[in-house]
């Protein structure tokens, strides 16, 4: 591109901007180089996928995740089964969950198969989880994995609300999460699961994202765990 295509390119957003109109939404996997709207959404249309048994939910996270890295709509048993047995061999805790995966082997599996680079994290609050998690969705336009109910279940964080830019500056608040729960529409009571791409407040999520008590992975208790991308 040259730098006049880049000039006019900046000038239309600032022209938008000035004029109160929304700027245009942020391609599937992409990172922003445009003005700080206020949201920041990895979702697109075919990208959720449901988890087609009960313990497979890092399965159906791991393809909803490619999808949105990958701009494909992948829907299919045997991918979601291929995932999650992946997941399965590289867990910290072998087959643990009898069928289920953790946090290690669902980095493992981001990794493997083309998501770029993720790695388990541990948090010690609530706060310092949401917005390390929000920090690296920002700045590396992927989607986040979160352990909820205590690490016994996976979702997506695919984008956020907040009053800056956390690729920018540490000074931000975020005041909204999207999310995307494998079960859905299966079961739908409670927290599992809402539509994907359901937006909860900073409050709301504290209840089905807390601290992690899973005896299946010993080594993450006490803490709130994420699966970020790098």
């Amino acid at each position: 591109m040259t730098r006049v295509t880049l000039r006019l390119a900046a000038l239309l957003v600032s022209m938008l901007v000035v004029a109160g109109l929304a700027v245009p939404t942020v391609a599937a996997g992409q990172r922003s180089q445009g003005a700080w709207a206020g949201t920041y959404n990895l979702y697109s249309d075919g990208v959720f996928v449901s988890q087609y048994r009960w313990t497979w939910c890092v399965g159906a996270s791991s393809q909803a995740m490619l999808n949105i890295i990958h701009d494909t709509t992948h829907h299919g048993f045997y991918r979601q089964k291929k995932l999650v047995k992946y997941a399965m061999n590289h867990d910290q805790f072998l087959y643990s969950n009898k069928g289920g995966s953790d946090a290690v082997g669902w980095a493992a599996t981001l990794t493997q198969f083309g998501g770029g680079s993720y790695a388990p994290v541990k948090s010690n609050s609530y706060k310092q989880a949401v917005r390390r998690a929000v920090k690296q969705l920002r700045k590396t336009g992927r989607p986040v994995g979160l352990l909820v109910m205590g690490g016994r279940h996976a979702w997506v964080l695919n984008g956020f609300d907040a009053t800056a830019d956390p690729a920018l500056t540490n000074s931000f608040a975020v005041t909204g999460l999207y999310v995307m729960g494998p079960l859905y529409p299966m079961q739908q009571k409670g927290w599992f699961d809402k539509a994907p791409n359901t937006r909860l407040t900073w409050k709301q999520l504290k209840q089905p994202f807390h601290v992690f008590d899973d005896p299946d992975s010993p080594s993450f208790n006490g803490y709130w765990v994420t699966v970020n991308p790098y």
